[in-house]
């Protein structure tokens, strides 16, 4: 068994689609390592808010935005954008697009739009502090 922490801890995750090199503080590794590989394990931590900005929040635009490029073929036309009807594409630029008080729908996902989105901003808000810095906890 390999325990470590707290500590910074650097991870990779995919999110939506896209990969993200996440800076875990305050993190805690526990391990049971076997002669085959780590068959058990935890790991948790907090994201900083400045990751959250520079690092999650445009990743999740990269994702969906393929999407969007690959699904709607009619990105000049707002009305629709020519998405296939129940497509991942559409039901992205429903969650996305316009989302910002303000803003009008224009058939693209900015990293504002998702950064603002209500039920990203519900699902990502920081809920620890480490170190005096709000974070996001993970595990």
């Amino acid at each position: 068994m390999l325990t470590a922490g707290p500590g910074r801890f650097v991870a990779t995750a995919n999110v939506l689609g896209a990969t993200v090199t996440l800076d875990l503080i305050g993190a805690r590794v526990k391990i049971a390592p076997t002669a085959t590989g780590i068959t058990t394990g935890v790991l948790a931590g907090g994201i900083t808010m400045d990751d959250m900005t520079n690092q999650v929040y445009p990743a999740v635009q990269v994702g969906p935005h393929a999407v969007v490029a690959a699904d709607c073929s009619a990105l000049t036309k707002p009305a629709g954008c020519g998405c296939i009807a129940g497509s991942n594409g559409q039901t992205y630029l429903s969650l996305f697009d316009g989302d910002i008080t303000g803003t009008s729908k224009d058939c693209m996902i900015s990293v504002m739009e998702v950064e603002q989105n209500s039920l990203i901003m519900s699902l990502l808000a920081p809920d620890v502090t480490i170190n005096g810095q709000p974070a996001l906890s993970v595990g």
